[in-house]
């Protein structure tokens, strides 16, 4: 219940994106990076309790958990995000469909393991107030937050 309501949190200060209407790579990363903190943070914002009351079943948390996976998903996830970030023009034709299925499937849930492991990056480093005060700004201020960290 806790993700859910940090989503309600979320698009308070941000809309739903429209994947339908994404026509290029720009879009599309746009629409990812969106997804990406949205899930990030539901992860995120259970994961304390979770781990303090042994409430690990969830795969998400099982894979933060286990450093080598974690990395492994993240690794993949921003395989695909450089692909896409260095074809921006290009156009696409289903975006919402196989890249947003790996993103988001049973097997991988990248953007809510990457999502979360961003925060908690983010919040070792930075704080938690920045990882709050990111909600309101957004996910593009997200996403150049963590990539400062990372260069």
């Amino acid at each position: 219940m806790i993700h859910e309501l940090a989503h309600a949190g979320y698009t308070k200060y941000h809309a739903l994106p429209q994947l339908w209407k994404a026509k290029t790579n720009a879009e599309l990363l746009s629409i990812i990076k969106f997804l990406t903190h949205l899930e990030g943070m539901g992860v995120l914002s259970a994961f304390r309790l979770r781990v303090s009351e042994d409430g690990l079943l969830d795969n998400d948390y099982k894979t933060l958990l286990n450093n080598a996976e974690r990395m492994k998903r993240v690794d993949h996830y921003f395989k695909i995000f450089d692909k896409l970030q260095n074809n921006l023009e290009k156009r696409t034709r289903k975006p919402y469909a196989p890249i947003l299925n790996i993103m988001s499937g049973q097997q991988t849930r990248l953007w809510y393991i990457t999502g979360c492991h961003m925060a908690q990056e983010i919040e070792k480093h930075r704080g938690i107030e920045t990882v709050r005060k990111l909600v309101k700004q957004g996910s593009e201020e997200f996403f150049n937050t963590f990539m400062e960290l990372t260069t």
